[in-house]
């Protein structure tokens, strides 16, 4: 083997220089890869809990909907109800009109005298109790349909609030998943490209399982035919030139020492 000239040697640290910068390159991309795939995995996380809160918010928005429709529908059952309770009572208030009207004692009353004093001269035909009462009704009913129209009206805006929730989280979310997937992606791929574009000779692979690292101490020299029928033991033991008829096996004479030996 000739000695190394400096040129060898220069070769030789060059080499050594480059597998170096290699190895610090490729912990260097190691730890950016698994730094990215930290920053995908707490993205993932991210991107679920916003999923689930939108879910949420969501059911939550729809529930109340559904529970604010059913209110509607109960005020305007109510409102029909209340309605008709009014028109009723004014039905009823014309026709106790023209009955007083058609009244001869009450006729005579004279026309500045109030519904009050009317209703008192009516005493036998309607109670002046009865009266106040459906006046009494008649507010009750007024009050309760304006604040059935007032509730409705919170209702129908409360809903336009959600709606207008629910439309801005959806947004926010297909941005924000719009603004990272290209980019992640992108980026660990180029990585594991360069990765791979990379020859480390450095590196030593681990040998398979299947092939065995110790070294044989014995090396057969018998042919590889494989015997039909196993030896009987004083054939073993026996000449070596002696054929069992069965299948030829060849020995040579460090087979046959070998035997000797053990013999």
């Amino acid at each position: 083997m000739r000695p190394l000239d400096s040129w060898d040697i220069i070769m030789l640290d060059s080499a050594e220089d480059d597998s170096a910068n290699e190895a610090t390159e490729v912990e260097q991309l190691r730890l950016t890869i698994i730094r990215l795939e930290e920053e995908r995995r707490l993205i993932f996380d991210e991107n679920m809990q916003l999923k689930e809160m939108l879910k949420r918010e969501v059911s939550k928005a729809e529930s109340s909907d559904k529970k604010n429709t059913n209110i509607i529908n109960e005020y305007k059952l109510i409102r029909q109800r209340l309605e008709g309770q009014l028109l009723g009572s004014r039905s009823e208030l014309e026709a106790l009109k023209a009955q007083i009207s058609s009244c001869e004692k009450c006729s005579n009353i004279p026309a500045a005298t109030d519904s009050t004093q009317l209703q008192g001269d009516q005493s036998q035909n309607l109670p002046t109790s009865d009266v106040a009462a459906l006046i009494e009704q008649i507010r009750v009913l007024e009050l309760e349909l304006a604040q059935t129209k007032l509730a409705q009206v919170e209702a129908e805006c409360r809903n336009q609030d959600l709606t207008h929730q629910i439309r801005a989280t959806e947004v926010e979310l297909n941005a924000a998943k719009n603004s990272w997937s290209p980019w992640l992606t992108k980026t660990l791929s180029s990585i594991k490209e360069a990765a791979n574009k990379k020859d480390f000779t450095h590196f030593s692979y681990p040998h398979s399982n299947n092939t065995s690292s110790s070294t044989p101490s014995f090396i057969s020299h018998i042919n590889t035919l494989r015997r039909e029928s196993a030896p009987v033991k004083h054939d073993v033991y026996a000449n070596c030139d002696i054929r069992r008829d069965s299948v030829p096996v060849t020995k040579d004479s460090q087979s046959c020492n070998n035997l000797k030996s053990h013999n």
